[in-house]
């Protein structure tokens, strides 16, 4: 058995100090391969872009149907959206369609908000909904009248997801 000293300790604590420290300031990249996508899409849908699952990785495109429905509460508003064959947004893809189709919606200076598809979950009473003047999303009692907008999701085949190695440090963002 190899005898320890304190030399040979503080010797071994260097050796680890520097294999952390370059660690630490290595460059850590990760590669996403993106493909193309082909979505057929009908007339006056709006293609908004792509959502992300928990980890990062691609999960589904996301689609904004034509139509629009005006102070219906949010029962209503989930019945027209599969009447129409699509649901109400998530609180997440509401986010993106604030941020990339937000000419789609009304949001002049008026409480124009749009009910999504997430109940509160500590009060089932409760939905969240987006405001496309101001950005905000809160909650209103499901009674409330607002308006909706419908979305379709197509998914992104597994073979098309991002394909992550872990970092190493050694790779380099050239490619």
């Amino acid at each position: 058995m190899k005898e320890s000293t304190l030399e040979a300790i503080r010797l071994e604590h260097r050796k680890l100090s520097k294999m952390i420290e370059a660690f630490e300031n290595s460059k850590r990249t990760r590669k996403m391969c993106i493909s193309a996508a082909n979505i057929l899409m009908e007339e006056c849908e709006h293609y908004a872009g792509v959502i992300l699952n928990k980890d990062g990785e691609l999960s589904h495109h996301l689609i904004l149907l034509p139509g629009e429905a005006i102070e219906i509460n949010w029962s209503e508003a989930v019945q027209w959206a599969r009447k129409i064959g699509g649901e109400l947004p998530e609180p997440n893809e509401h986010a993106l369609l604030y941020a990339n189709l937000r000419n789609h919606f009304e949001h002049n200076y008026e409480e124009l908000d749009y009910w999504t598809a997430m109940e509160r979950p500590q009060y089932k009473e409760y939905a969240y909904t987006q405001n496309f003047a101001t950005g905000d999303q809160v909650y209103d009692d499901k009674d409330a009248s607002k308006r909706a907008r419908a979305i379709r999701r197509v998914a992104i085949p597994k073979s098309e997801q991002s394909q992550h190695n872990p970092p190493t440090g050694e790779e380099n963002n050239d490619e």
